[in-house]
């Protein structure tokens, strides 16, 4: 099983006489990293949000949203004196500068302190409603990273499969390969045998090293046990993105290697096809948990 970082989930409801919504985002990230946007009068309940959400969503890049559509206005206050402290020095920047004054108001009422809302506190009872219904939302964003997830698990065990048949179809070409091998050491034996400097020990020693370095068998074998460890971790029931990376950066050794000994160019096609599949692998994993 596989869990997606890329979820949404959302969920409404009224607390008190506020219509609440609140939506879940996600992308992928390395790491768990939260944004929030709230209304007042849940300024002060971020770290239970935040805590809520640790403890029911895996990593990920995560926006958490609560709008209020109506109820109570919350009441703002203008800070008087620093307004027009504000405003003065601005003023007077204005005309050193020589720059327009159009937009001035707007600008001071960005400034830190100008704007002042008053304290706003939540009640316990609208606290566990608004609870409720961030819980809805949490599970409505599992869901929808859990089918996500499903799909990228069907995607990742195709590219998988392909690899183990492009591995299965380089047995002919192998054999051929083989073939050609011997005729060329025969061919060299010939040539050196010989020679008056020919040293059968050294030369024995030397053919033992090449058709080692030649044979790329237990690459071959490596590459398919990787595979298959690779699809029954796939199919546990936990999602396991990190070490199904690590399996497929084994996976990519043994391509490597088997490609640098295969020396023959329907194997490298098939390397490289190889290659195609496992970078696609690769791609999906990323955005897996």
């Amino acid at each position: 099983m596989l869990i997606s970082m890329t979820g949404f989930g959302r969920a409404g409801g009224v607390v008190r006489d506020h219509q609440i919504k609140v939506e879940i985002k996600s992308v992928n990230s390395k790491f768990s990293e939260y944004r929030f946007r709230l209304p007042p009068f849940l300024k002060d309940k971020e770290f239970e949000i935040r805590k809520l959400l640790s403890t029911s969503i895996d990593r990920g890049k995560i926006d958490f949203f609560i709008e209020q559509s109506n109820g109570e206005v919350n009441e703002v206050q203008i800070n008087r004196a620093l307004f027009i402290k504000y405003a003065a020095t601005l003023k007077e920047l204005a005309i050193v500068t020589d720059l327009k004054e159009e937009g001035l108001i707007a600008s001071i009422l960005n400034l830190p302190e100008v704007v002042e809302s008053p304290a706003v506190t939540i009640e316990e009872d609208d606290w566990a409603s608004t609870e409720s219904i961030i819980q809805k939302a949490i599970e409505e964003f599992n869901a929808f990273r859990l089918h996500e997830g499903k799909i990228l698990a069907q995607v990742i065990k195709q590219n998988v499969v392909m690899i183990k048949q492009y591995l299965e179809q380089i047995t002919p070409f192998e054999n051929v390969r083989i073939s050609q091998l011997k005729q060329r050491l025969l061919k060299t034996l010939d040539e050196y045998s010989n020679r008056p400097e020919y040293d059968a020990n050294r030369f024995e020693q030397e053919l033992l090293y090449y058709l080692e370095k030649m044979d790329f068998t237990e690459e071959r074998v490596r590459l398919d046990k990787h595979c298959n460890f690779f699809l029954e971790k796939l199919d546990l029931p936990v999602s396991n993105g990190r070490e199904l990376n690590f399996i497929s950066q084994e996976m990519g050794r043994e391509i490597n290697t088997l490609g640098s000994k295969a020396q023959d160019h329907n194997i490298q096609h098939l390397v490289v096809a190889m290659k195609d599949e496992l970078e696609k692998i690769k791609e999906q994993l990323a955005n897996v948990v």
